[in-house]
């Protein structure tokens, strides 16, 4: 085995470095920093309002789930419009996203019929943790470490709080770390990956 010399080491950990660049400039302009913005203000608002209108819980995330579903919709049609030539591959790889989370959704919403909850703390921080597990396994299908880490800091924070926080100010704890956690990291995306 050969050994390689200083200068070698230096330009091949500058390559690396490059590529490293080339990758977050790719992540930054792609989608993944507007729908963590939208993601991660639409929990800001629905766990906010969870706590301060309880009764209307499930009113209020219906009407935000379905305005961040159609607001993702059009941030990936205006992605795609400005993509002029898009390879198949890309097309591919948008199609098999959404039906992946058309099946987290479904099974979710299935799994909150099934499993027994005492109240609804416990479906959230159940939704939550299901949600989250989607993330940790799209960044690992995507290979995407930063998916990887929201997904599990998310679980722990929302996992915490159901053991620690009070279950009235559970709603407000998730609006700033479930929300926040989303939020946040697609800022620094939006913002630092260029």
């Amino acid at each position: 085995m050969t050994s390689i010399s200083p200068e070698e080491a230096r330009e091949a950990l500058a390559d690396i470095d490059q590529v490293a660049r080339q990758t977050r400039r790719v992540v930054a302009g792609s989608q993944m920093g507007p729908i963590l913005l939208l993601w991660g203000l639409i929990w800001m608002i629905g766990f906010t309002l969870s706590f301060l209108f309880p009764r209307e819980a499930a009113r209020i995330w219906m009407v935000l789930s379905g305005a961040g579903l159609f607001t993702t919709a059009v941030i990936g049609m205006r992605h795609h419009r400005r993509k002029m030539v898009e390879s198949a591959q890309a097309r591919q790889l948008m199609g098999q996203l959404a039906w992946f989370w058309l099946a987290v959704m479904a099974y979710a919403m299935a799994l909150t019929l099934l499993i027994p909850r005492k109240n609804g703390v416990d479906e959230m921080t159940l939704l939550v943790c299901i949600m989250m597990l989607a993330y940790v396994l799209m960044g690992i299908w995507l290979k995407s470490p930063i998916l990887v880490v929201i997904g599990l800091v998310v679980t722990v924070a929302t996992l915490a709080g159901r053991a620690w926080i009070p279950h009235r100010y559970f709603m407000l704890w998730m609006a700033v770390f479930g929300g926040g956690g989303l939020f946040f990291p697609g800022l620094y995306v939006k913002l630092r990956w260029k």
